[in-house]
């Protein structure tokens, strides 16, 4: 838990490199392990992103974490929002995580 919060705290570093790595990681150590609520909105957060590769990645990891039916609901309908984002490979991220989620319904 300690780690997946330290990595919460990465997705506001001033360096692109590390909020890219730090969304992906956060995906990876979702799939199996529980994500505080924090994480999840920093995450959601990241969505934003000026970085399209931090943005696909925040997806990806959203998808991974969503575990619980009211988590599942909420990272859905932001990354619905995200399937609107100015670049294709964004767009295409947040349909898997979708997809991903759904698969667990």
């Amino acid at each position: 838990a300690i780690v997946i919060s330290l990595l919460g705290k990465a997705l506001n570093d001033s360096e692109r490199n590390v909020r890219v790595t730090a969304a992906q990681a956060l995906g990876q150590a979702g799939v199996n392990n529980d994500v505080p609520q924090d994480v999840i909105d920093a995450l959601v957060e990241a969505l934003k992103d000026v970085d399209e590769d931090v943005r696909g990645n925040a997806a990806l990891a959203l998808g991974d974490v969503a575990h619980e039916e009211d988590v599942a609901q909420i990272v859905v309908s932001r990354l619905v929002v995200a399937l609107k984002d100015g670049e294709k490979s964004v767009r295409a991220r947040a349909a898997w995580a979708i997809v991903v989620v759904a698969s667990r319904r």
